[in-house]
This record gives C-alpha cells, sequence and structure tokens, in this order.
C-alpha cells in the first residue's frame, strides 16, 4: 500500500516520531489523503513500542472510536504506520481541552 506517497503540508512532531499527511495513489481506485506515523529504527526498544502500537491499533479495526491503520511497515532507518487522515488537532490537543 506504500507505493506512490506525495508528502503534503502537515508535519507534526509527536513524542514518538513526525506525522506527515500523505497523499496515497493506489495502483486502483481514486487518490485519498491519510496520515503516515514515522519513527526512527533506533533500537529494540523503538521497535517494541512501534509494535506495540500496530498491535493496538488492528485491535481496534472497524470501532468507530479508534484511528484506522491501513497499513505498517519498517525499514532499516525508519518503522511507519499508514492510518487514516483525522482532522482538528492531535490527541494531546484533545486531553488538554478536556481539562479546560
Amino acid at each position: 500500500m506504500f507505493l506512490n506517497l506525495a508528502r503534503c503540508a502537515l508535519n507534526v512532531q509527536g513524542a514518538f516520531g513526525i506525522v506527515h499527511q500523505v497523499l496515497v495513489t493506489p495502483k486502483s481506485g481514486p487518490a485519498f489523503e491519510a496520515a503516515r506515523k514515522r519513527l526512527p529504527a533506533r533500537s529494540a526498544a523503538t521497535h517494541k513500542l512501534f509494535a506495540a502500537e500496530v498491535d493496538a491499533l488492528k485491535a481496534g479495526v472497524g470501532c468507530p472510536h479508534v484511528v484506522q491503520i491501513l497499513d505498517a511497515r519498517s525499514t532499516p532507518q525508519y518503522h511507519e504506520i499508514l492510518m487514516e487522515l483525522l482532522r482538528g488537532g492531535t490527541l494531546d490537543d484533545e486531553v488538554v481541552s478536556w481539562a479546560a
């Protein structure tokens, strides 16, 4: 699925990596926007965090209250998760707004 990604404007630094808004152009079907989270593949601990996040997202597939995972992969340089794009800020922004 990671074929033909064009990076768009959104670059958000999170606790574990950077999230880019990307345009996905599949081999068949229309292009669509998605979010790609990229973490540097620095250590076994980073890989463990990546694997845990992927497992959590996979557990939430089909749930309307969980961001949907589209794909995940690892290279020697990066761990990447492709997921649906949700607009309106970060999860941290949302949690902070609850306290206000």
